[in-house]
């Protein structure tokens, strides 16, 4: 990776490319690769690879962000992904190197406190979700092809394994999200290229198998639109997007028509879809571009106009502002979360 040899709010120089960006900057900790936002939108969380550390920041009515008190907060050897409970009241880290898992309650002004000590959670866990009802965490580790299941204690956050945890998930999955429908988990494995639905017993926590479908190769990252319905998957290894139609009573998905579209960039490694599920935004990590679409009432994606295409360098996490108004991106190059306004047609604009 070249140096940085200049970094300010308009323009990136590195030793060996410029690249123009669009959008407000906030620093963060090293190699931010993934990013979180509570649910009432008044905090913004990144994991910082490189610094084994969180950074937190406080967001205002504008979409700016601050440092949150006490921040960057320690989590473990390599965090790369992080998530919220569905209440707002704890984060939950995945740290690859460490093997475990951090858990952090949520202080009323953004500060993280640590909610009992790390939890293993397989060989090199890389990704991490709740359930909708915050009773439940589970944990994909790529290295050992597992998917651990864990109990929140309401109370304090403190994790505890599921009797019979971990599953087997498939080869290397390497991403996982809950159904904000709730019953369901989805999977991600990047060597099977598939995406497997799980049923969640709401009182155990155990996840039964469902449905399985292929995605195009080596899925990255995936997103599931606001009522449930679609699920859409980032394929790194042919620059695809797979999307499916999901179906809410037996959990099995079909390819919507066309699927997979190629996107014009290329390694993309990060998908967000709005509040409303109108809008898809996908972040190309090799290219340096963000790709906006909008979302048809079949599910299906169209190209937004190309002036929605970003120059952003290194783009990995990705998340859309509860409000719908502010997409935010970790910039993995510059150690940055940059800020965009998101019009009411779905364009990409500064965010003043």
């Amino acid at each position: 990776m070249p140096s940085i040899t200049n970094v300010t709010p308009e323009r990136v120089v590195t030793g060996q490319t410029a690249s123009a960006v669009v959008g407000i900057q906030f620093g963060t900790g090293s190699e931010p690769v993934a990013i979180a936002i509570t649910p009432n939108g008044r905090y913004l969380y990144t994991a910082n690879l490189l610094d084994g550390t969180v950074s937190g920041f406080s967001v205002q009515s504008t979409g700016t962000i601050s440092g949150a008190k006490g921040s960057p907060f320690q989590a473990g050897l390599h965090p790369v992904a992080l998530c919220t409970t569905t209440d707002g009241r704890f984060l939950y880290v995945a740290n690859s190197g460490g093997q475990t898992v951090s858990g952090f309650a949520i202080s009323d002004d953004g500060t993280l406190i640590a909610a009992g000590p790390p939890v293993h959670a397989g060989f090199s866990p890389i990704g991490v979700t709740t359930d909708t009802t915050s009773s439940f965490l589970y944990v994909t580790s790529a290295a050992d092809n597992s998917l651990s299941e864990l109990r929140i204690d309401h109370s304090n956050g403190t994790l505890s394994e599921i009797r019979g945890s971990p599953l087997t998930a498939g080869s290397a999955p390497v991403a996982i999200a809950a159904n904000p429908r709730g019953r369901y988990i989805h999977v991600l494995s990047a060597v099977n290229s598939t995406v497997t639905t799980y049923l969640v017993d709401p009182r155990s926590g155990r996840l039964n198998q469902l449905g399985q479908s292929q995605t195009g190769f080596q899925p990255s990252a995936l997103a599931i639109s606001p009522n449930g319905k679609f699920i859409y998957t980032t394929n790194a290894g042919d620059n695809t997007i797979s999307q499916f139609a999901l179906d809410q009573g037996s959990g099995s998905t079909r390819p919507l028509p066309g699927s997979p579209i190629e996107t014009p960039g290329r390694n993309p490694l990060g998908i967000a879809i709005d509040p409303q599920g109108r809008f898809a935004y996908v972040a190309n990590f090799n290219s340096n571009e963000i790709i906006a679409y909008s979302i048809a009432a079949d599910g299906t994606l169209q190209n937004l106009p190309s002036e929605t295409t970003l120059t952003t360098p290194r783009p990995k996490g990705i998340a859309v502002a509860p409000n719908g108004g502010v997409l935010y991106v970790t910039n993995v190059e510059t150690n940055v979360v940059t800020a965009y306004a998101i019009a009411k047609d779905g364009m990409l604009r500064p965010l003043f």
